[in-house]
């Protein structure tokens, strides 16, 4: 937790300076929200560890690396949640008509995510694409989304592939293309568009929406959750009791 690179700010300064620099039309600025699966991964995987650390933005998105941050780094730290951040950057974005693109999720997710901004942000210019699974295993698979990136030319594009894929993704391809902003944004299109449920705001508010994910889905979620927990743990563990006594 000590190394993980970090910008403090509510939700709503981090959403003003991704549309503020989305403005600017300079090089690609990375934003990546950390949660504990996306912590475990960065540790097993150095490549994927280095792109975190090269990202221009990293929020604190999952309840336990934001508990950890604030336990052993920075005791105002701000907890940042993905989903809501995209929400807050499109309601940021529609007060300069900004051009935003949803590239990935389940097939409809970002449709009915259009739908769904056409009437809450209705200055955005919003497209949608959403390659077939394994794209990324062939020149044309790539070059097909890249041309899609080209010809609407975002000033902000949310990525839905998953992480590392979709953070690996932003920094080989999307770096050179140097669209303003890209953010990493894994499931966000499927709940804000309400195909998957999100936890009750209590639930949320404690920080177990995990555990509402994992109820909902155990098959696929329930073993992820017990591994990337356990590990958390155990690095932050042995983060801690390696501190100096003084610190």
């Amino acid at each position: 937790m000590r190394n993980l690179p970090y910008q403090p700010g509510t939700i709503d300064e981090v959403a003003m300076r991704v549309v503020q620099y989305a403005e600017t039309k300079g090089p690609t600025h990375l934003v990546i929200a950390v949660n504990g699966q996306v912590f475990v991964a960065a540790h097993q995987q150095p490549l994927f560890a280095d792109v975190i650390r090269r990202a221009e933005e990293v929020v604190l998105d999952g309840i336990s690396v934001f508990l950890a941050t604030r336990a052993l780094r920075d005791s105002h730290a701000h907890r940042v949640q993905g989903v809501e951040l995209v929400t807050r950057i499109c309601k940021c974005a529609d007060a300069y008509s900004q051009r935003v693109m949803l590239l990935g999720g389940r097939p409809g997710a970002g449709e009915k995510t259009k739908a769904l901004l056409a009437k809450t942000c209705p200055n955005l210019i919003v497209d949608v694409h959403c390659p077939p699974f394994g794209f990324e295993r062939t020149e044309e698979g790539l070059e097909t989304v890249r041309e899609s990136i080209r010809d609407f030319a975002p000033d902000i594009l949310f990525v839905a592939f998953g992480a590392p894929k979709q953070e690996l993704f932003m920094d080989q391809h999307i770096r050179p293309m140097n669209v303003p902003v890209a953010m990493a944004v894994g499931g966000s299109f499927e709940m804000i568009s309400g195909m998957v449920r999100r936890a009750p705001a209590w639930m949320q508010a404690i920080g177990m929406e995990w555990l509402f994910r994992a109820i909902l889905e155990p098959r696929r979620l329930l073993w992820r959750y017990v591994y990337t927990n356990t590990v958390f743990i155990w690095l932050f563990l042995c983060e801690r009791f390696s501190r100096p006594t003084n610190a």
